[in-house]
């Protein structure tokens, strides 16, 4: 027990040691959160498939704080307004984790998850795990995702993740793989990819196709 402390307080403490380099869109591979966070004073905006806006600030080098909603195509878009939050809690040289809470005060839902992320020069992996729940339903929803990310240039990389939904206890999976690109620029990066269900039949459906902006705002 007391080896296990020990080794504790020393991940703790070299959490000031190290630091990474952000690149805009670190913070999330496609959709998937990821452990890293902006510099303190940053923002960023996100736009997914032209229907989805995400605004972010970094009051913290470890902490993000934002609010996600629809578009404003009809006057019901306000009902989908959610605020949330990210803490990076763990920093090491090559692994870092952080938590998140979010909440939809329309459905009264709320979601709050962790994820692991582990990098090496050129790529990196993130496992995470996400719980939902609307206040009035007696159960819990998981969320499961798997993901990676690998740079082909200084403004080019791959990304593939992978979702899967409901219980795994239950054996009734909502499954869901998004493979594509990220195009990186200084302050704006492009994600392009396709995402394909992967049920038993999806008749001639190969893939959906997914379109991100972010918009990265330094001080």
């Amino acid at each position: 027990m007391k080896q296990i402390i020990t080794l504790i307080i020393i991940l703790f403490l070299a959490n000031g040691l190290f630091g990474r380099d952000y690149q805009v869109g670190d913070h999330e591979l496609f959709a998937m959160p990821t452990a890293y966070t902006m510099p303190a004073g940053n923002t960023y905006f996100t736009d997914y498939e032209l229907v989805f806006l995400n605004f972010t600030f970094a009051p913290t080098n470890r902490t993000h704080v934002g609010f996600f909603t629809l578009f404003p195509v009809v006057t019901e878009f306000l009902d989908t307004f959610s605020i949330g939050a990210k803490q990076n809690y763990l920093r090491t040289e090559s692994l870092e984790s952080a938590a998140w809470l979010a909440y939809t005060a329309e459905i009264e839902g709320f979601s709050i998850g962790n994820v692991l992320s582990i990098s090496k020069e050129n790529s990196s992996i993130h496992l995470g795990i996400s719980g939902l729940k609307v206040l009035n339903a007696k159960k819990w929803e998981y969320l499961f995702m798997f993901g990676g990310k690998m740079d082909i240039s200084e403004r080019t990389a791959c990304i593939v993740e992978y979702e899967t939904t409901n219980s795994v206890w239950d054996n009734d999976f909502s499954k869901f793989i998004s493979l594509g690109v990220r195009f990186k620029g200084e302050r704006v990066a492009w994600d392009i990819a396709g995402v394909r269900p992967l049920a038993e039949d999806t008749g001639n459906l190969l893939f959906l196709p997914y379109i991100k902006a972010t918009v990265y705002f330094s001080k």
